[in-house]
């Protein structure tokens, strides 16, 4: 007895029949599905934050600090800025502006960068609209920055269309933004 049900056995596992194979492969077809699709899905809701991180360097803001220029606030905010310290950077900054009651437009640029790094996107916007309402040279900057702004939050269309400003006017990283804009499409 024990013969044939072991003769059982071995007949049924050498004899797959075609249901089985169905099952297998759907099982296995849907494993891979899945994975797939989750990947995706992963890849497209990481995308802006990942392209933030490769074409964004906050690292890039031109120093606060000149030679002339021994105010300990500016070299604080910087020195905390580049140790990614943004909210410390932003208290120096602040301190810096009610002591000398003025706008520069490097502080204003660290400011909205530090926000931006702090994920506080509408005082960031705020900080860089300043600076493209403004009357002066560097007003530009504030576009990819916006664009940057913009691409963080995961909203591709407004960034599009800031990038697309940027590369038409040719303004500040112009090349960039082209790039950029390719890869978002």
């Amino acid at each position: 007895k024990k013969a044939i049900h072991n003769a059982n056995t071995k007949y049924n596992l050498n004899n797959i029949t075609p249901t089985k194979y169905f099952k297998r492969y759907g099982i296995a077809a849907s494993l891979i599905l899945l994975i797939a699709l989750g990947y995706t899905i992963e890849t497209h809701e990481d995308s802006s934050k990942n392209l933030y991180i490769e074409f964004v360097n906050p690292s890039e803001l031109p120093s606060l600090t000149n030679r002339s220029d021994a105010d300990k606030l500016l070299s604080d905010a910087e020195e905390l800025f580049i140790n990614k310290q943004y909210t410390g950077a932003l208290r120096s900054l602040e301190l810096y502006d009610k002591k000398y009651e003025t706008k520069s437009i490097n502080a204003l640029l660290y400011k909205g960068m530090c926000h931006l790094e702090l994920n506080q996107y509408s005082e960031a916007s705020i900080i860089f609209n300043t600076i493209k309402n403004s009357d002066s040279l560097d007003k530009n900057k504030a576009y990819w920055y916006l664009a940057a702004t913009s691409l963080k939050q995961g909203d591709n269309d407004t960034s599009k269309k800031i990038l697309q400003l940027i590369i038409d006017n040719s303004y500040f990283n112009h090349l960039k933004a082209k790039d950029l804009l390719s890869k978002i499409n």
